[in-house]
């Protein structure tokens, strides 16, 4: 370890200015790519489901890559855009493995999210840029200690620092002072700034070595060590010391993106809900009230997906529903026994008209819709990209029943989100412009 330090310090008194400038050539289109159960080596076109390789080498935007088995990335990769790296993990004896043996970027809001069991070993550089960010499971960790290396690292950073995860603050410059140490054999934080030291620190010491979240000093299987860090956990800045680096990660059973209700022209209701991700959950226990302030009792309970990295659909029919306006909300509960309740969600005894009707989907210019609601609400409307940038947004006061709204988002032809949401009333629903 002294070697190190005093090979940094040297090289650190000397002029460092690696002009590395990646290009970014033709984008792929937003496409999803999946691995073979086994997983394999990334740039074997066998190793891919139905032989669909993506091109790592050039750009992907807004692609998914869902990565099975054991699998080694064995040639540069470049993807941004939002796209996102899924490592699924595994219940069983057989986690979900990624050998990053060569230089990765994760350019503009890209993601890597490491589940159930899933393990990723840093054998070279992996350069978030832009928002790109990390996030992993309790049961999920990373290793950049580099002993299952095969061969010697490209990336720009590893000839002086090593194989590691590393964030660039003003890409695509890699010199001094333009990138923190997110993980790395010999610490995190900003290596200009003083020796190694314990968190907090002191003074302007910004260099940390081990991360010492969701471990123990002692042996244990979630042993402190340098160059790992244990889920759960998500990259980001840390304003307490100015860099970016690993902190814990809050363990949430679900994340809802859509709940809502419907009555039936029978006078039963339908509930539906979706989840994006899940992550240790157990089930969902359906709660309802003919009157919020008298509270809500248990009517049904649905098995919960579990471990999950893409959408999932649910749904529950209310046979016993009470005529007038019905009050429901979710319980989402994981292994653990922890829950969190969704918002409160209505629906009226009119089964006659529909929540939300948008008139022209796709679109070219204007839409219009019939946001019905069950009593006075003040709404909020958004429309934003699938990257999450707002194009268009307007509050309004919604009276009870029909309320007719138009809608003019500009941006250019594409897949947009609209977001209606309110006390009582929450919809999600995908618009084409053309």
């Amino acid at each position: 370890m002294k070697k190190f330090y005093l090979a940094v310090s040297l090289f650190l008194s000397g002029f460092f200015c690696v002009n590395v400038a990646y290009a970014q050539p033709p984008y792929t289109a937003a496409e999803t790519y999946e691995t073979v159960a086994a997983g394999g080596i990334l740039s074997d076109v066998n190793t891919w489901v139905g032989l669909k390789q993506p091109n790592l080498a050039t750009a992907c935007t807004h692609c998914q890559i869902i990565l099975h088995g054991d699998v080694t990335l064995d040639v540069k990769a470049y993807l941004n855009g939002g796209s996102t790296v899924i490592l699924t993990g595994n219940s069983g004896a057989n986690p979900t493995v990624l050998h990053l043996d060569y230089w990765a970027i994760l350019d503009a809001g890209s993601t890597l999210s490491m589940f159930q069991n899933a393990v990723l070993y840093v054998d070279d550089e992996l350069d978030l840029t832009q928002g790109s960010t990390i996030s992993m499971v309790s049961s999920a960790f990373a290793d950049a200690t580099g002993f299952t290396s095969v061969h010697v690292p490209v990336g720009p950073l590893t000839p002086a620092f090593g194989p590691g995860i590393y964030y660039l603050i003003n890409p695509p410059s890699y010199a001094i002072g333009t990138w923190d140490m997110v993980l790395n054999l010999n610490g995190y934080g900003d290596p200009t700034v003083g020796p190694p030291v314990t968190p907090p620190g002191a003074g302007t010491d910004r260099f940390f070595d081990p991360y010492i979240i969701n471990c123990t000093p002692g042996p244990s299987p979630a042993q402190c060590a340098s160059g790992v860090v244990y889920g759960p956990a998500t990259s980001g800045f840390d304003a307490v010391h100015n860099i970016f680096s690993f902190a814990q990660g809050s363990t949430l059973p679900v994340t809802l993106t859509q709940f809502a209700a419907s009555r039936n022209d029978d006078g039963t209701v339908k509930l539906i809900w979706s989840t994006s991700e899940e992550e240790n959950a157990s089930h969902f226990e359906v709660e309802r009230s003919a009157d919020v302030s008298s509270g809500f009792a248990s009517i049904g309970t649905v098995k919960a997906k579990g471990f999950s990295s893409i959408a999932t659909d649910y749904s529950y029919n209310d046979l016993s529903a009470p005529t007038g306006t019905v009050y429901y909300r979710l319980k989402m509960v994981d292994l653990d026994g922890k829950f969190q309740y969704t918002k409160v969600i209505s629906v009226s005894g009119d089964s006659k008209s529909d929540a939300l009707v948008v008139y022209n989907n796709p679109f070219t210019d204007m839409i219009r819709i019939k946001v019905n609601t069950n009593s006075v609400d003040d709404l909020s409307l958004t429309v934003t990209d699938m990257l999450g940038k707002v194009y268009w947004n307007q509050s309004i006061k919604a009276k009870s029943g029909d309320n007719f709204i138009n809608i003019n988002p500009g941006g250019a032809a594409g897949v947009y989100m609209l977001h209606i949401e309110g006390r009582g009333y929450d919809r999600i629903v995908k618009l084409v412009k053309q």
